[in-house]
């Protein structure tokens, strides 16, 4: 660090609703940040993401801290009019400083209440403008469990609590719902009534001004339960959001957005037996055409018909329902292969005289194949595919090509 303080005097500590300030340019950053002597913009600590807004005309793209100084990255250097020891005009980015200082108080009061109603310890908290989350100490929650929290921590927003910073010495601190060991005088942020945290963060002066508070999307992560919630503005913008998603989907699906439940779980029921139907009827189509293909072959001198079936994907459960109905006649034997892959299946009738599982033991691993399988069938994998032409080789006769089905 270059000419820089011992510190620099933290504004947003003593009125978090500071706009506007000025405050001395006293030196910069080894890699261009601006060092002030006092500033409002807030760090990124805490949890909390940092402010963004203008100096000297500048933009402040992050403001980041280093051994108690606050650096203030710009989005280009500042005007040559502004040397070391200027003054400078400070503007913070407002709107984006005010819906931090919602989630951050919204995330005090639902911390509390989540330990008061459930007995949820809080473990890591992120506030940030993209998404604001809370990790609890539990494994999971049931849906009862989160809307009751949602409701409860609702009802405290509405009745408008008085929000307090005060600091105290370090023997003198406040029980804290969460104790901290750190030395020193402690800021302490209270919620009347509710709750006492040691925070260094920015916050709204009552619970009415979160406005309100909605959760989103829970996950289990390292064993604990993040939640995902919105405050204010940006949980009206979400509800609006949400609201238009169900009147579209509702007029998509000709109802009203009550019924959509029972109407989805009724058509999810619907597509299953419908894919289930299909799942059958395609195991059918497959055994059909597998013993079409084997009555249009004859057997040669020795009893056999052996065929060979070049497929553009890998063997799957429909070529095995294929070959299984091509070898159910007397004398089968299907060799499928997968070219660009070196993937094949072997399929055998035991009339036929063909071991499968020898025939890749003792034919087809030369050719550097592995695989498994039974007598009647084997699967398996070339090491590559400047083989796969010496497949149909190792087979007894000359086997007869069948055409890949086209639906």
């Amino acid at each position: 660090m270059m000419n820089a303080p011992a510190s620099t005097e933290r504004l947003y500590y003593h009125d978090a609703t500071l706009r506007q300030f000025q405050a001395k340019l006293i030196g910069w950053s080894d890699d261009g940040a601006a060092v002030l002597d006092r500033t409002a913009f807030y760090p990124a600590s805490g949890g909390q993401d940092h402010d963004t807004g203008s100096l000297g005309g500048t933009r402040v793209t992050a403001v980041e801290e280093r051994d108690g100084v606050l650096l203030h990255v710009l989005a280009e250097p500042l005007s040559e009019e502004f040397a070391v020891g200027s003054t400078l005009d400070g503007c913070i980015d407002w709107e984006r400083r005010f819906d931090l200082m919602q989630h951050h108080t919204g995330q005090h009061l639902l911390s509390a209440m989540a330990l008061k109603l459930h007995g949820w310890e809080t473990v890591s908290v992120h506030i940030g403008v993209g998404s604001a989350t809370v990790e609890f100490a539990v494994p999971s929650a049931t849906a009862e469990a989160l809307a009751a929290l949602e409701s409860r921590v609702n009802g405290e927003i509405a009745a408008a609590h008085p929000v307090t910073v005060a600091v105290f010495a370090e023997n003198e601190a406040p029980a804290l719902r969460k104790m901290v060991t750190r030395e020193g005088p402690l800021r302490v942020v209270t919620i009347q009534g509710i709750d006492q945290s040691a925070c260094g963060g920015t916050h709204v002066s009552s619970t009415a001004q979160i406005g309100c508070l909605l959760l989103g999307a829970s996950e289990r992560i390292r064993k604990q339960l993040r939640v995902e919630f919105v405050c204010g503005l940006r949980a009206v913008r979400r509800s609006a959001m949400q609201r238009d998603l169900l009147v579209r989907a509702a007029a998509a699906l000709q109802c009203q957005p009550d019924q959509l439940p029972q109407l989805l779980a009724q058509q999810r029921d619907e597509l299953l037996r419908l894919a289930k139907r299909e799942r059958a009827l395609s195991r059918d189509l497959s055994a059909w055409r597998g013993r079409d293909a084997r009555h249009s072959l004859t057997t040669d001198a020795d009893g056999r018909c052996c065929a060979i079936r070049w497929v553009n994907e890998n063997p799957g459960e429909a070529e095995r329902t294929f070959a299984t109905a091509f070898c159910e006649a007397p004398g089968g034997v299907l060799l499928t292969v997968c070219a660009s892959t070196g993937a094949f299946l072997l399929a055998t009738n035991p009339s036929s005289g063909v071991d499968a599982a020898r025939w890749l033991t003792e034919q087809a691993a030369p050719l550097g194949a592995k695989g498994g399988g039974s007598a009647a069938m084997v699967s398996g994998r070339l090491a590559g595919t400047s083989q796969v032409q010496h497949l149909a080789a190792l087979l007894p006769g000359t086997p007869a090509p069948i055409a890949a089905d086209i639906d």
